[in-house]
């Protein structure tokens, strides 16, 4: 479901998906988005006070968080969990003059990283490990756009909780729809088709990216199941745990 939120980009709940079992996950306990930074008062009130947020887990590295600080929900526990670690001003100068230039092939690099990278393991499975421990208690998790780092989060908890990959990816390319008003601005500007094609590769997830994820996850563990629990250490009985607490 679609959160009603205008300031919040890239926002929606992981209910009402079918499940391991035959069962569905439970609405309005798992909430994705983009950062925070951009919320308004009244947006924050909501997820405080309808949604009842109590823990937040924000992929974003230092340097992003010093520069665009989250806004604040009442009684909500924070957690930075960085997929991958800071690095040096000189290299993220790097990064961003790559994705500038060369954004396609520029994330099909960063989401071979993660896939590949024992950082990004480690930070998913703190991820779940903050999950565990929540018991249930409403959660919201984002990055900066709530399209990569978030999207890759989605994929592993979903599979976790037995959803087909099907309705997966049905959620992961769902960021397209809600971020094309903000591309349908930049041609409203009359932008440049050259930048208008380079704006649509920084704005929208591919396919390219994910089942480039996906098959790293293959060739290396034999699938997103092995990836859970070779790399990030998800016995059975997390899983599990998981699916009791989060599917009805």
């Amino acid at each position: 479901m679609i959160l009603p939120f205008q300031y919040i980009k890239n926002g929606r709940e992981l209910g009402g998906l079918t499940a391991a079992d035959g069962k569905k996950t439970k609405c309005r306990l798992l909430l994705r988005t983009g950062e925070l930074f951009t919320a308004d008062e009244k947006e924050i009130l909501s997820l405080s006070e309808d949604y009842k947020i109590k823990t937040v887990v924000d992929f974003r590295d230092s340097s992003e968080c010093e520069i665009r600080p989250d806004k604040e929900i009442p009684g909500a526990v924070y957690h930075q969990i960085p997929i991958l670690p800071p690095q040096p001003k000189e290299i993220r100068d790097k990064l961003m003059t790559m994705l500038m230039h060369e954004p396609k092939a520029t994330f099909l690099r960063i989401y071979e990283n993660i896939a590949e990278n024992n950082d990004a393991a480690a930070a998913y499975r703190k991820f779940f490990q903050v999950i565990l421990e929540n018991q249930g208690a409403p959660l919201l998790y984002h990055c900066r756009q709530g399209k990569d780092r978030t999207g890759i989060a989605s994929i592993l908890l979903l599979s976790a909780l037995g959803v087909p990959e099907k309705e997966v990816l049905k959620d992961y390319f769902m960021t397209n729809e809600l971020l094309k008003a903000d591309f349908e601005a930049l041609k409203a500007q009359n932008t440049p088709e050259e930048q208008l094609i380079k704006a649509r590769d920084i704005l929208f997830v591919t396919e390219e990216c994910v089942h480039g994820y996906l098959g790293l996850l293959k060739r290396n563990w034999g699938g997103v199941e092995g990836y859970l629990q070779g790399a990030l250490c998800l016995g059975q009985d997390d899983l599990t745990t998981l699916r009791a607490i989060y599917t009805e």
